[in-house]
Formats: structure tokens, C-alpha cells, sequence
């Protein structure tokens, strides 16, 4: 039995990080993309900015630039056939935060 995660325990991993809401909506965007285990994934700018209804193509590049500073998406050394770069998400290097205990 292997221990690798699936897709959506990495989706999960990113709703329980410390990221903030704009790091986390483009995250979970471009897992929308990967393959289980969270590599592979190639969307253009464009398209994770519709994906989040930002207008601007500016903010989704800052907040990749953040996103790969913080070693949490990381750029392969190919692009895909359209050009794009081509990412793998690290989920150890997701900000931690308290774990929920209910309300009240």
C-alpha cells in the first residue's frame, strides 16, 4: 500500500493551510490541473484569472511569484507545448495553522 496522497487530500492540505485567500484560490485553481499527485500542471495566466474572476493577469503572476518563492508551486525546467511552465505543488512547504476545533 502506497503513501502517496491523492488529489484531494492535497486539496484538503491547501484549505487547512495558513495561505491567504487569494494564494489559496489559485492553488486549488491549478490543482484543478495536476495529476494526483500534484504534478503536471500547465494552465495559462489567463485562464487560472478566469478561473478566480480576477481581472487582472498582474495579480495571478504576483501571487505565482509568491506561490514559487515560498517553494510551494515549483517551476519544471520544460514547458508544456503551448509554452506554459509546467508546475508540481509541495505540500510540506504549506504554512501551517491551528486545527479547527468547532465553533463555540
Amino acid at each position: 500500500m502506497s503513501n502517496k496522497k491523492g488529489i484531494f487530500e492535497l486539496i484538503e492540505a491547501v484549505f487547512d493551510s495558513d495561505l491567504d485567500k487569494k494564494e489559496k484560490l489559485i492553488l486549488l485553481a491549478f490543482l484543478s490541473f495536476a495529476n494526483q499527485d500534484g504534478t503536471n500542471m500547465h494552465p495559462g495566466q489567463s485562464r487560472i484569472a478566469w478561473m478566480c474572476d480576477y481581472y487582472s493577469k498582474h495579480e495571478i503572476k504576483d501571487t505565482i511569484h509568491n506561490l514559487e518563492k515560498d517553494f510551494i508551486l515549483q517551476p519544471g525546467l520544460k514547458r508544456s507545448g503551448r509554452g506554459t511552465k509546467i508546475y508540481s505543488f509541495h505540500e510540506k512547504r504549506l504554512p501551517g495553522r491551528k486545527p479547527y476545533k468547532g465553533v463555540g
